[in-house]
């Protein structure tokens, strides 16, 4: 009997164990929000990113526009939730895709602005993540 219960105990806390796995690893993590873009000016965006996970952060492996090419500039800062943002077609501090990497899109109901600007109209972004060891990209089409 006593075997049995042992059994049955360590089945559980397995099943357990890989359904709390699935469940975090499973689903977008990284949430757009608003997407700002200038009808004369196509070639700058900027996307409200945040985090919903309520596990860990989200670092942004790579971004790139149109068909696979590299923006011309990046930037990527916290913005205060609640307030209102006024942007330019400008990229105020430039920062470099591996500066990028090192920051994380914290957990919480904190909220991010991505800015990217390049040197051709820009119809599409797609941005790679990686969360709890999955790596994702997630596509944004603009018409």
């Amino acid at each position: 009997m006593k075997k049995w219960l042992i059994f049955s105990g360590t089945s559980l806390l397995l099943v357990g164990i890989v359904g709390s796995s699935v469940y975090i690893r499973g689903g977008e993590s990284l949430q757009t929000g608003t997407i700002i873009t200038f009808p004369e000016n196509k070639k700058f965006v900027a996307i409200e990113l945040s985090n919903q996970s309520s596990f860990t952060s989200v670092h942004l492996i790579d971004v790139q526009v149109n068909n696979q090419a590299y923006p011309s500039g990046l930037e990527l800062k916290q913005v205060e939730a609640n307030k209102i943002i006024t942007l330019s077609d400008q990229i105020d501090q430039p920062m470099t895709l591996q500066e990028i990497q090192k920051k994380n899109i914290e957990r919480s109901n904190k909220k991010y602005m991505l800015k990217i600007t390049h040197s051709k109209p820009i119809d599409r972004v797609s941005l790679t993540y990686k969360y709890v060891g999955k790596t994702q990209t997630q596509a944004i089409i603009f018409d």
